[in-house]
């Protein structure tokens, strides 16, 4: 009696196979399965419990299958960079022989510097970096009294335009 429980689960999933691709027999079938198992099962004598189970078991086995079926028709389908790659030991292996084998350049001697200064050469750059400053500020200065005329012209234009004169501080 198992055995065509089996063979039942099995057509079923057959047919459903069958009704995914598209054959529509298939889905005619489909419901004289469901009335002929049924029919079965309140003639058989097994315990319910015993029948519930090996149907849980079967179901399981068929969804084992149809999830490794999906899952290779999505590998297949899948574009290549989303592929995992397996890695082999052996491949990483001959790949750090082959960094190893490599020459390499020795590491350069650094010497150390010592620099030499007197006060002579310390008032030098002193100079030299004062001069440099001065120099940024005159520039900054410039720029301001520049800002500071175009301010004026432009509010010169203005009261010119409006007919206003200029005030005049007593």
């Amino acid at each position: 009696m198992t055995l065509l429980i089996l063979l039942g689960f099995a057509n079923l999933f057959e047919r459903r196979k069958a009704m995914y691709d598209g054959d529509t027999e298939a889905r005619n079938n489909e419901a004289n399965f469901y009335e002929s198992s049924s029919s079965c099962e309140k003639n058989n004598e097994v315990s319910t419990n015993n029948a519930r189970k090996e149907r849980l078991n079967i179901l399981r086995e068929v969804n084992k299958y149809q999830a490794l079926q999906l899952l290779r028709e999505a590998d297949e389908n899948a574009p290549a960079c989303s592929r995992k790659r397996e890695t082999k030991l052996i491949e990483v292996e001959q790949k750090i022989e082959k960094h190893d084998s490599c020459p390499r350049k020795p590491v350069p001697i650094f010497k150390p510097v010592e620099i030499k200064q007197n006060a002579t050469s310390i008032l030098r750059e002193c100079a030299r970096i004062a001069n440099e400053e001065l120099k940024e500020v005159s520039k900054l200065v410039e720029k301001t009294d520049l800002k500071k005329k175009k301010k004026q012209r432009n509010g010169e234009r203005q009261r010119s335009r409006f007919g206003l004169l200029p005030y005049i501080y007593s």
